[in-house]
């Protein structure tokens, strides 16, 4: 059994372990939150110890082999750090931190500490996507001159205090469009020899 320590509490912990439920080989064993009604919900649900204290939950790493980060992007740099610090293996959701100064800290730490730090990204692991690079590679299609990607997110009023338009909590969601766009070009295509960005 692979046991996995959750930092964070929210919607997508809940996804997760309905995933994991059908797998087999992985539990979710620990949860740290700092909300303590939905880490407890979280923790009855999977069956998992619950703490509402970081050092607590680093100090029991002996119940997980690897720490899957779940909380607003804001959090991720510190609890990536810790992580790496007390080397235990870490997934993060997407992005992984929310500038350039913390990702090059997280890529020295993570070599300093010779550990393990990758973002979630399912969306390269997906049939589709597989497919989709298989077409290009093989030249299906003949020689490519153009693609376009598109990400939007709908923003009005009921959304007005939504974090994903709130630049002081990492801008949310809108992040992901470096990550879904950017990358996936990087991944189908290679690297490019020009990058212009407009916005509209």
């Amino acid at each position: 059994m692979y046991k996995i320590g959750v930092i964070g509490s929210g919607a997508i912990p809940f996804k997760v372990s309905k995933i994991l439920n059908y797998c087999g080989n992985f539990k979710i064993s620990a949860i740290f939150s700092r909300n303590k009604k939905t880490a407890l919900k979280l923790g009855k649900k999977c069956n998992a110890k619950v703490f509402n204290n970081i050092e607590d939950f680093i100090n029991n790493k002996h119940l997980f082999s690897l720490v899957y980060i779940t909380t607003p992007h804001t959090s991720y740099y510190e609890y990536i750090k810790i992580c790496l610090m007390n080397h235990i293996p870490v997934l993060v959701e997407k992005p992984i931190v929310v500038d350039t100064k913390e990702i090059n800290d997280v890529i020295l730490m993570n070599k300093k500490y010779d550990t393990y730090v990758s973002v979630a990204m399912w969306t390269l692991h997906s049939d589709i996507f597989y497919s989709l690079k298989e077409v290009i590679s093989n030249k299906h299609l003949g020689k490519l001159k153009e693609t376009t990607f598109s990400f939007s997110v709908y923003k009005s009023k009921l959304f007005k205090n939504n974090r994903i338009f709130d630049k002081s909590r990492g801008g949310g969601a809108l992040l992901d469009i470096g990550i879904y766009l950017i990358t996936i070009a990087y991944i189908l295509f290679g690297k490019p020899l020009d990058i212009k960005i407009g916005v509209s």
